[in-house]
Order: structure tokens, then C-alpha cells, then sequence
């Protein structure tokens, strides 16, 4: 499967993209890619702009939109120490879980905090997590774990 997280931040640039490095991102999404997200990502998108809405609708009709409920999102429990060396905020931490969750445990994220927290994850069944902050810093298109 080739899933991907893409933050709300980095959605928002899917509304008219001039960016030839977005158009390529939307591209493969709507070719092949399996865009993964939580509840909410999926309110944060709503609220951001209709090509989002579209694109959600799109790839659910086809059974690319991987979507983890809160059920499966809590069933990752961070201890104490782990969660004092977070740089995110709490209310992200559910992003680091969904990523977690994944198959290729990758994501395009431009919050720092949140990007450091996954690179610095520890692996995750048998995977290092990865996110950069722009889509050309990862070959989501062939990206093996």
C-alpha cells in the first residue's frame, strides 16, 4: 500500500497549486497513492478549501483514503517520559499516532514540532517513521519501508 499522511498545512496548498512539486503530489494521489488520515485531519480539511473536499470524496470512492478511528488511534499509548520529550503539541499527537498506524509510516508535515517528533519516533514495526516538509524531500512514489 502506498500511504501517505499529508498535514492540514500541506493540504491547503491543493487549492489552485503552482507549485509543480504539488501537482505532482496530486497527481499520484489521484493515480495510486492512499491518502491516510484521523477524524481530525478530516474536519481540518473541511474547513480549509472544496479541492480538498473533492479530493477526500475521490479517493474514498476508490478505497485509497485510509482513515483510523479514534478506537484504533488509542490503542497507542505513550509513557511519561516519551511524551516529555515530545516537541508537538498535545493536540498533535494523534497525527504521530496516525502515522504510526500506517503501512510506510511516512508524511509531509510543515509543522516542526510535529516533523521532529516523528523522525525521532522510535521504530515502529520494524520501521523508522519519516517526514519531511516538502514533497520533493521523499520519494513517496517508490518509498519501501
Amino acid at each position: 500500500m502506498k500511504d501517505i499522511f499529508i498535514d492540514t498545512n500541506i493540504a491547503k496548498n491543493f487549492t489552485n497549486p503552482l507549485d509543480p512539486e504539488y501537482k505532482k503530489l496530486i497527481q499520484w494521489l489521484r493515480e495510486e497513492g492512499v491518502w491516510i488520515i484521523n477524524q481530525k485531519l478530516l474536519v481540518e480539511y473541511g474547513r480549509t478549501n472544496q479541492n480538498i473536499a473533492v479530493l477526500v470524496s475521490e479517493l474514498n470512492k476508490k478505497g485509497r483514503l485510509r482513515k483510523f478511528e479514534k478506537s484504533e488511534l488509542e490503542t497507542i499509548k505513550f509513557n511519561k517520559t516519551f511524551e516529555k520529550r515530545l516537541n508537538s503539541n498535545g493536540e498533535d499527537w494523534v497525527h504521530l499516532k496516525t502515522i504510526w498506524l500506517s503501512v510506510r509510516k511516512i508524511g509531509i508535515i510543515i509543522d516542526e514540532g510535529l516533523r521532529k517528533d516523528v523522525n525521532q519516533s522510535p521504530r515502529q514495526d520494524g520501521v523508522q517513521p519519516q517526514a519531511v516538509s516538502r514533497p520533493e524531500h521523499i520519494d513517496y512514489r517508490n518509498y519501501e519501508p
